[in-house]
């Protein structure tokens, strides 16, 4: 088996109302219209072996790398988004025995709903409350329109950051000293499907 923690942006805004759109920039329907999101670029962490980039021309390899059932696919918040992103754009039939996400396991083990919408677990609260960076603020909205104005370097180095973000997060969560950005206690996280595929 291999762990494969990884990150996607895509290529239409969303038009939720949260963040101002530029005129003239495509949108998909919104939150749930995954299909007409797209997918603009995938980076991903493949344990053992290093980060890779997937865009147009190489996007099948990452198909067939999600797909390979000895794959365990890892994210944040992947479960709500990235998981049914990769489903319904690239045809990819999401095992959940075989995905892992940090966030849904973080719910979990603080009592809460994890098929809920959980509040003050972001990426960024997190990174700050275990010493790592922060995200940039609002980055996730600006990610389409890196896309459609051709800022294509810009856009794969922002969801490079996430991905390595993910992963550091995800190494600290097995080793037991992954913090909560609510109490900075450490989290007892479920890593059993995942820890043997860390090396530690």
């Amino acid at each position: 088996m291999k762990l494969v923690v990884y990150d996607c942006e895509i290529r239409h805004c969303i038009p939720d109302g949260k963040n101002p759109i530029p005129k003239g920039m495509a949108t998909c329907k919104g939150w749930t219209d995954y299909t007409g999101m797209g997918i603009s670029v995938i980076t991903a962490y493949v344990w053992g072996e290093g980060y890779r980039v997937f865009l147009e021309d190489n996007m099948q390899e990452f198909k067939a790398l999600a797909s390979d059932p000895e794959t365990i696919l890892a994210g944040f918040h992947s479960w709500r988004f990235d998981d049914r992103l990769i489903a319904a754009v690239l045809d990819i039939g999401i095992n959940p025995s075989r995905t892992w996400d940090l966030l849904r396991q973080i719910v979990k083990a603080t009592g809460g709903n994890p098929d809920g919408v959980p509040h003050g677990y972001g990426l960024s609260a997190l990174c700050e409350a275990n010493f790592l960076s922060r995200k940039t603020p609002g980055a996730g909205a600006q990610a389409p329109i890196l896309w459609q104005s051709g800022q294509i370097g810009a856009l794969v180095d922002y969801c490079l950051s996430d991905t390595m973000r993910t992963k550091k997060l995800i190494e600290l969560a097995v080793d037991g000293r992954l913090r909560s950005p609510i109490h900075f206690r450490r989290l007892d996280i479920d890593c059993s499907a995942i820890a043997h595929l860390v090396p530690r």
